[in-house]
């Protein structure tokens, strides 16, 4: 019997994580994008934050803590992008976006990254959705490319 049962946790374990982006709406819709961004030397960092429609946010202020421990915003552009650039190893994290005066935390797998000296090299891109959820004033993060 205990062999079943570890069996049984063994095949959900392996199915779990086989279906894990079967969850995320947006997975690899920018994935041809970034590869044609590389650029050796610059590792970028893409958000693009959406409502609940999957209609693009501007003028919004995304909150992020870096390797030193600093609280650091950018601003969306219009259409809705937030766009950040690492020359330089460096951690990001990311705490919140305000969208009109309302907080929204940041939640979800990809709320964290490191950049490496080896992302920089090979010019790494990374693109994410962020959508706003009002009923619970959370945005969630979705890995996109």
């Amino acid at each position: 019997m205990k062999k079943i049962i570890m069996a049984t946790l063994a095949a959900l374990a392996v199915s779990a994580a086989a279906f894990a982006d079967s969850y995320n709406p947006f997975h690899e819709m920018y994935k041809a994008q970034a590869h044609k961004e590389m650029r050796n030397g610059v590792a970028q960092y893409n958000f693009m934050l959406i409502d609940e429609s999957a209609e693009p946010v501007s003028n919004v202020t995304l909150t992020y803590v870096n390797h030193d421990n600093k609280v650091l915003t950018a601003k969306a552009d219009a259409k809705g992008k937030v766009h950040l650039e690492f020359r330089q190893p460096n951690f990001l994290q990311l705490v919140s976006m305000n969208v009109g005066g309302v907080e929204y935390r940041v939640i979800g797998d990809d709320v964290s990254d490191d950049v490496s000296y080896k992302d920089i090299s090979k010019g790494e891109v990374e693109y994410y959705v962020i959508q706003t959820h009002k009923a619970n004033k959370a945005a969630y993060i979705y890995d996109a490319d």
